[in-house]
């Protein structure tokens, strides 16, 4: 399913810009209120 693997892509993606912006909690929470 095409829906499918564009959620689990997005998911991934979203994990690893939440891992790379640790250090940027100014970052990290813009992403966690538009999560």
């Amino acid at each position: 399913e095409p829906w499918l693997i564009s959620l689990l892509i997005f998911h991934v993606i979203l994990v690893v810009v939440a891992i790379a912006s640790r250090k940027h909690s100014n970052f990290q929470m813009i992403l966690f209120l538009l999560a």
